[in-house]
């Protein structure tokens, strides 16, 4: 994946996002909620395997830190540093993304879908207590998952579909509108971008070193 399709993706990211906001997400949450609740005890099951298998009762921010700690120890036995980039790469892609998203529901407080299947209030942003935009479990999997589509341009179409996969199961949990994991898709697209040009990354890379 070359960066200029990453830059595309973001725009798309974008106009996708505010067009959910106006015309998708209630409706869509609505029914899941009233015809779809097969799909998300499923849905459910899926996000509770992959929270065991990234440690998210641990920390949400361990691989991060792994990631970032194990380029460090690179860095110190390569003199090059090229290896230690990539690992600084993905691991700051996927610090941030996280700790932006943190950051975003406190600006945003919007209400999860779940709570408007109950109540039906439209107003949903700027509520206390609202912890929806965008989603934390998203900006998981595409902050992982965005630098190694960059760095293994050969495999980006299944990474960037499991990353959706794993994004779309919290819509199908009523736990997040559709909105709310594109948005987190939108950061972590473009915090990729940023930090592979500012690493210097080559994209794509011709032999990946992770």
């Amino acid at each position: 994946m070359r960066g200029k399709t990453l830059s595309w993706i973001s725009v798309a990211l974008l106009v996708a996002t505010f067009a959910s906001i106006a015309l998708i997400d209630r409706p869509l949450a609505l029914l899941i909620h009233e015809q779809l609740g097969g799909i998300t005890n499923a849905a459910r099951g899926f996000t509770t395997l992959l929270e065991w298998i990234f440690a998210f009762e641990v920390s949400k921010y361990l691989y991060a830190f792994a990631l970032l700690l194990i380029a460090g120890g690179l860095h110190l036995f390569d003199r090059s540093a090229a290896r230690a980039r990539v690992w600084y790469f993905v691991g700051s892609t996927l610090l941030l993304s996280r700790v932006i998203s943190g950051t975003l529901k406190n600006v945003f407080e919007r209400v999860r879908p779940a709570e408007f299947v109950k109540s039906r209030e439209l107003a949903d942003f700027f509520i206390d207590g609202g912890s929806s935009f965008p989603s934390g479990h998203s900006a998981f999997y595409f902050g992982l998952l965005f630098p190694r589509a960059l760095l293994f341009p050969r495999w980006k179409w299944p990474i960037l579909l499991f990353a959706a996969l794993a994004a779309l199961s919290r819509v199908f949990e009523v736990d997040h509108y559709l909105a709310d994991i594109l948005a987190s898709a939108l950061v972590a697209a473009l915090l990729t971008y940023a930090i592979a040009g500012l690493l210097r990354l080559p994209t794509p890379a011709s032999k990946p070193t992770s």
